[in-house]
Order: C-alpha cells, then structure tokens, then sequence
C-alpha cells in the first residue's frame, strides 16, 4: 500500500466521512476510493481490507451489502432455513456467516462443478442467483484494486480467493474482519443494547 494513504490524507478522511467524492478528490484515498462503482463507506472498506490483510472476505461482504440476501427464507421452511443458516454462524456476526455460507458454496462449485454447487445452495438455502453475482462483483472489485497498484495479481477466475497469500493473513481472522468492518463503515455503526428481561411471578 502506498504511504501516502497513510497519516494525515487517511486521518483527514475518518473526520469527513460524510463528505461526497467530488469534495475529496484531492486526497490520495478519496482518489482510489472514487473508482469503485459503491458507496463512500463500501470503498472505504475495501481499501481497509486491502490495508489489513482480510481481502477476500472483505469484497465477499462489500458485494453482499447492498443486494439482496445471500440466504434464502421460503415462507413455507423458515425453520429448515434458519437451521441451515445457523450452521454457518460461528459468533454473534451476520456478515461472518455471510462469509462462511458464501466460502462453503464457492468451494462446492470450485470442487464439484455446477450441478453439485446448485445442489449444496439448494440443500443450504442458497440463493444461486445472489452466488452468482457476488463472485462477478468481487472480481469487479479486485481488478480496481489491481489497477490502483494494491495488488501485483490479477485475477482471472472468480472462483479464486481474491488476493495474494499476504493481502489474505487474516482472512481467517473474525476479530481483524469485524475490526475492518468497523473501520470502513464507521461512523455507520451501531451497538444493540438489549433491556434487561423481567420477570413477573405469577401465583
């Protein structure tokens, strides 16, 4: 990454986040993050992803955010469905559970062709339509961080994990990817604090 992303063009962007892409042009960050065809908080986060090695999950959950749910929910098997769902979930995060579900599907189709990827979405509550399009955008995504010099790999298949080995250290790494997510969409972040449960004895 180069240095001038670094220090004060970076900080100076954290205290304008609201500001359009025209109004940041001028800083080095605001000029590769204009690239991405995404909102100024996804950019940021896919720049982040790059800075904090946790590439690959990083473009998985920017193209996620935005479309429409990786995980299907017919009306008729919602519990089948949130079953399924639940069997990706591996901590209190959505977005890790996007990932997982999204990897694990990406491997089937990697490993077994077409037929046994349509049959693990089928049988997982896959959408492979929403499969589909985040394996074109995330390759969409990368081939900008490429031509901005963030990577020396270009990828050609988009059922590759996206990035050299260095830019994907801690692609494993949940505490670096929900740290990276904080960071990119800050100050779009929220924390759920639920009421306290009462209860009311009844004789």
């Amino acid at each position: 990454v180069s240095n001038h992303l670094c220090g004060k063009n970076t900080t100076a962007f954290n205290h304008k986040s609201s500001l359009s892409f025209s109004s940041i042009s001028h800083l080095a960050l605001g000029q590769h993050m204009a690239q991405f065809p995404v909102g100024i908080h996804h950019a940021k986060l896919i720049i982040f992803g790059a800075i904090l090695r946790c590439i690959d999950p990083i473009l998985t959950v920017t193209a996620c955010m935005g479309y429409k749910p990786l995980f299907l929910s017919p009306v008729d098997r919602r519990e089948d469905a949130r079953a399924a769902k639940g069997a990706f979930k591996n901590g209190p995060s959505d977005h890790i559970t996007i990932i997982n579900g999204f990897n694990d599907a990406r491997d089937a189709y990697r490993r077994e062709g077409y037929r046994g990827f349509a049959t693990f979405c089928k049988d997982n509550f896959i959408s492979k339509t929403v499969m589909e399009e985040i394996l074109d955008l995330r390759v969409q995504f990368y081939t900008i961080l490429y031509d901005a010099g963030f990577t020396t790999r270009r990828s050609s298949n988009r059922l590759d994990v996206l990035g050299e080995d260095d830019m994907n250290v801690h692609s494993g790494n949940g505490n670096v990817i929900t740290a990276c997510m904080f960071a990119g969409l800050y100050p779009n972040v929220a924390r759920v604090v639920l009421p306290r449960a009462t209860f009311t004895k009844v004789c």
